[in-house]
């Protein structure tokens, strides 16, 4: 299973072949979706990824072969992405089976199964400041009100997901590899609800000097249009949105753990 979920994204990573990518794009769906069926109540959000995924496979196939690069084959690839990554407007599915994933593979769904589709939009140059746009800010608002941390991590992985399209790829890849290790510490650790998880939220949240908050100042530097300003202010919000999380979180340990030491001075290198 886990196999073919790497498999599934390192054959889209590796071609530049639209039926190639589609094959990939399956396999890494037919591989998790065993995952997603850990119960019995769980067939209802496992058939919705399945649909949903399945649909943006599609689409991107459709749009790539298309081929000519016109503004109608863009849209409908775009479209697809949009969909396979669960970004809004097409989010609808997210929530539903986030919400009944083991920790493993939440933290699967909500970082390498955004892979292979966001190597598709780096690689045929679909990027679109609406795209940042309309998520940064979305999911700024939509995050004020959420207070469960699987919805956390959805929406904040929106606003993130707005701060990578506008990065180019070779500091893309520095900047993915970071949120996904910050990500999984705070997967880690929100059970407890500790300092261990307070700390790691801090990071996620991006409070100066942790690496959370270096990994955008870089990030910041690199965005050289008007789309960094509203990245910013979507930051300030969802940090805003973590503190309630703080507040309420309570102190069952209380040692800290040198694993988030090392996640938290990372953004240094």
């Amino acid at each position: 299973m886990i196999s073919g979920i790497l498999i599934g994204s390192l054959l889209v990573l590796n071609t530049s072949r639209w039926p190639i990518a589609w094959l990939g794009l399956e396999l890494n769906l037919i591989s998790f979706v065993p995952a997603a069926i850990n119960n019995e109540k769980n067939k209802k959000p496992a058939m919705t990824y399945f649909i949903a995924q399945r649909c943006g496979s599609l689409i991107i196939l459709l749009g790539g072969l298309i081929l000519d690069m016109s503004l109608l084959s863009k849209a409908v690839i775009i479209t697809g992405i949009i969909l396979k990554i669960g970004l809004i407007p097409l989010h609808y599915w997210v929530p539903l089976i986030a919400n009944s994933l083991k920790n493993f593979f939440l933290y699967i769904l909500l970082s390498w199964q955004k892979i292979a589709p966001l190597s598709i939009l780096c690689l045929y140059f679909l990027k679109n400041n609406l795209i940042p746009f309309f998520n940064a800010l979305a999911g700024a608002l939509i995050i004020l009100s959420i207070t469960i941390i699987p919805l956390l991590l959805i929406f904040r992985g929106i606003i993130q997901i707005s701060w990578i399209i506008n990065l180019e790829r070779r500091f893309l890849i520095y900047y993915t590899s970071l949120y996904f290790l910050i990500l999984g510490i705070v997967i880690i650790y929100f059970k407890n609800g500790g300092i261990n998880f307070r700390w790691a939220l801090l990071n996620a949240g991006g409070l100066p000097p942790l690496t959370g908050f270096i990994i955008k100042l870089k990030a910041i530097l690199r965005i050289k249009n008007w789309i960094a300003s509203l990245l910013i202010a979507a930051r300030g919000i969802a940090l805003t949105s973590y503190s309630r999380f703080l507040v309420n979180s309570k102190f069952f340990d209380k040692s800290f753990k040198p694993l988030l030491l090392i996640t938290s001075t990372l953004g240094i290198v």
